[in-house]
């Protein structure tokens, strides 16, 4: 969010103009402004109205293609940290820098979309998807991945995101064996801007609240440690 504020202060001057989608300028390039040359071809294709056109024969066709499963991954990631405060190393995407794994012999490595880390331990897990695809031989394979980070993390739960959409709801789903939470959340992507980052404000406040429950744990464990023998101890959380 600071990012878009300083390129939205520092393109303030910058003037409209229009042109005929067939006769986009083209652009020279040198030492100075090659970097620029993916973002610039990329908005030429699209000031063009770029597309396939069917017919007969040969075709001929410039295109590009988003990935919007890392696209929508890489918002919820910055804008979650903006909102928390946090640096890339306390809320790292990926779970990047640290090591993470399900089993003991370390073999199965673990990396959530969303993690908060205090120190070496984690207090929330997440993991972010655009869209629910479901596998015809493993249903509710989010669920189970996201039960695996809370299991790895020993955190008592843990979030799912989705972008908002006809098969999915809100949700939280209890493991009682495990004792475990699996929230769900969703985020409206077809709102204006202003109000998906209000949207994304009301998740921190999930993801602070679980964090809260994971520092209560915590902090009980360690009264536990310190009671001198004989004296009744604190029940965790």
């Amino acid at each position: 969010n600071r990012v878009l504020q300083s390129l939205d202060s520092a393109l303030a001057a910058v003037t409209l103009t229009e042109f005929d989608a067939r006769s986009v300028p083209s652009v020279m390039y040198t030492r100075l402004n090659e970097h620029y040359r993916p973002a610039v071809e990329l908005a030429r294709l699209i000031l063009r109205n770029t597309s396939f056109e069917l017919e007969h024969g040969g075709v001929q066709a410039s295109t590009f293609l988003v990935d919007m499963n890392q696209v929508f991954e890489d918002f919820v990631v910055v804008a979650m940290r903006d909102c928390l405060n946090t640096t890339d190393s306390s809320f790292p995407q990926g779970a990047a820098g640290r090591q993470l794994h399900l089993d003991a012999a370390r073999r199965i490595r673990l990396r959530p979309d969303i993690s908060w880390w205090i120190g070496s331990e984690c207090v929330f897990v997440g993991d972010v998807k655009y869209k629910r695809i479901e596998d015809r031989e493993i249903k509710h394979a989010d669920l189970y991945q996201l039960l695996a980070y809370c299991v790895a993390t020993r955190l008592p739960g843990g979030m799912l995101v989705y972008a908002a959409g006809a098969d999915t709801e809100p949700a939280i789903h209890r493991v009682p064996l495990l004792e475990r939470e699996l929230e769900v959340c969703t985020l409206d992507l077809s709102a204006p801007p202003k109000q998906i980052l209000d949207q994304v404000a009301k998740l921190c406040q999930r993801v602070w609240a679980w964090q809260q429950k994971r520092l209560s744990r915590l902090a009980a464990a360690r009264l536990v440690k310190r009671a001198p023998s004989g004296v009744a101890s604190f029940p965790t959380a």
